[in-house]
């Protein structure tokens, strides 16, 4: 659980100090929440993901797998 927790933490540092919005890492940051078994954080992640990228598969399955929980 403290590697998901860390994992989110620079996730997150990466995103403070980027210009730009990026799906992958939001989808990474929404499967780490998905891990610490937070599945609402992670599908509001999921969802922020898919409106930078539409078209991110990763981020789809894994929301329609969560959704279903």
């Amino acid at each position: 659980m403290n590697e998901y927790a860390l994992a989110i933490e620079v996730y997150e540092k990466f995103l403070r100090g980027s210009s730009a919005q990026d799906a992958k890492i939001l989808t990474n940051i929404a499967m780490c929440y998905a891990g610490l078994g937070q599945v609402r954080p992670a599908i509001v992640g999921l969802k922020a993901a898919l409106e930078i990228d539409p078209s991110y598969q990763s981020a789809r399955k894994n929301l329609s797998i969560l959704e279903k929980k």
